[in-house]
């Protein structure tokens, strides 16, 4: 990122007018509201937290993808899923539609922030917007124009500060060097780690509503710690492969069949393998399937 701009972005983080910021743009009602900038900044720490125990990048790109995986929900700082969770009112976007209209509305400062091309980014945006099923479809010109009288003028201002704040927690994030062929493999590794990250900081047992009062900082701190213990918890990363495959893989006392036996043995080349298993009725092709499966995630 750029220093001089990070001086600027830093400002924000004491900005009397960001405490605004959270109390009027609601990101889930639970029964008691949880502010949005409160849920983006849980998937945001979950996202961090998931990335340290496991990195994509393991350079700056992490915490690129960190900062658009804690802005997905951007589209919730809008006029229409504020009616929508406070008034009832049906929307005519969703609010992931709507954070991808967003990050590209403020491409000119989030060029400023993460650098790489224009492509990049937009590919990027798509795969941190498009968390709830897929990529949106793009809109005609006068679609677009009546989405953003849905999100609001406020709100594009609001969303623009809230992208200075997010940034200003990722000083040290930049998509530089990233073409647009890695950002493509890379969008589906960001996608995914909104999903599970979105999914972890929606648990109301891990991430319960929170008071909007308290400064951004100490909740940026305050998320960092509920989600290194909500990881903890989903147990995501204690799984490992059976080490002692054929007494765990088969009922007690029963002998190997043939195809399991020549599953256990066989050769694996590196790289990916697709086993195809064929064999009579009866004999065993589940568990020798297991059997190869367990190898195959050893090695």
């Amino acid at each position: 990122m750029n220093l001089k701009r990070y001086e600027t972005l830093r400002f924000e983080l004491s900005d009397q007018n960001a405490a605004r910021l959270v109390k009027d743009w609601p990101g889930k009602s639970y029964p008691k509201e949880h502010p949005a900038l409160w849920h983006m900044l849980d998937v945001g720490a979950v996202a961090r937290h998931l990335l340290d125990l496991r990195p994509i990048c393991g350079s700056s790109a992490d915490m690129a993808l960190v900062f658009l995986a804690t802005l997905h929900d951007l589209g919730k700082i809008s006029v229409s899923f504020r009616n929508m969770l406070r008034q009832g009112r049906a929307q005519n976007w969703r609010h992931w539609e709507h954070s991808a209209v967003i990050l590209r509305s403020h491409d000119a400062m989030l060029a400023d922030i993460l650098g790489s091309t224009e492509s990049v980014r937009q590919i990027l945006y798509e795969a941190a917007a498009g968390h709830h099923g897929g990529p949106r479809n793009l809109p005609t010109a006068s679609y677009r124009q009546q989405q953003m009288r849905d999100i609001g003028q406020t709100a594009l201002t609001d969303a623009e500060r809230t992208i200075r704040v997010m940034a200003s927690l990722f000083p040290s994030m930049s998509l530089e060097g990233i073409d647009e062929e890695t950002a493509i493999q890379l969008s589906w590794h960001l996608n995914g780690l909104v999903v599970q990250s979105d999914w972890i900081g929606s648990n109301t047992e891990w991430f319960p509503p929170a008071d909007p009062e308290i400064p951004i900082a100490n909740y940026w701190r305050h998320a960092q710690q509920l989600a290194e213990k909500a990881v903890a918890e989903t147990g995501l990363y204690e799984s490992a492969p059976v080490q002692k495959r054929l007494p765990k893989l088969l009922p007690t006392g029963e002998r190997p069949r043939p195809m399991q036996e020549a599953v256990q043995s066989c050769a694996l080349p590196d790289g990916p393998v697709l086993g195809v298993i064929e064999d009579a009725t009866g004999a065993g092709k589940t568990e020798a399937a297991l059997i190869l499966a367990s190898r195959m995630m050893q090695a």
